[in-house]
């Protein structure tokens, strides 16, 4: 979970790229499914393939998602994450989902401080 404290609760958040990112998928493990969450409210959906591992993403927030809360709270689910072990890749068991490189945050009004999980 990324938690982002908010300075206005009448921001949209996130109306471009939000993520460059690269995914754990190979041909034996071709898709991942994720479900980004804000502030316990689906807002997105991303599949990653196979052929087009690295990649930028976007969502947009809308400004009722975003006012809940004074801290907005962005999940990323993964289906079907799987460990490289388990594909017979490496010895490492913990399951992969996305390396994020970049993440973008832009508002159309106000602004935001990103946070550390507590």
């Amino acid at each position: 979970m990324l938690p982002i404290q908010l300075r206005s609760s009448t921001s949209t958040l996130l109306r471009d790229r939000l993520l460059e990112c690269h995914a754990f998928v190979n041909r034996l493990h071709p898709r991942l499914d994720v479900q980004v969450v804000a502030n316990d409210t689906p807002v997105g959906q991303w599949v990653f393939r196979h052929k087009e591992p690295q990649t930028s993403r976007n969502v947009v927030i809308p400004k009722a998602i975003v006012a809940q809360k004074p801290k907005l709270e962005v999940l990323f689910r993964f289906d079907r994450a799987v460990s490289p072990a388990s594909l017979g890749a490496s010895g490492g068991w913990r399951e992969l989902g996305v390396g994020a490189k970049t993440l973008n945050l832009d508002f159309t009004s106000g602004a935001a401080k990103v946070g550390k999980n507590k």
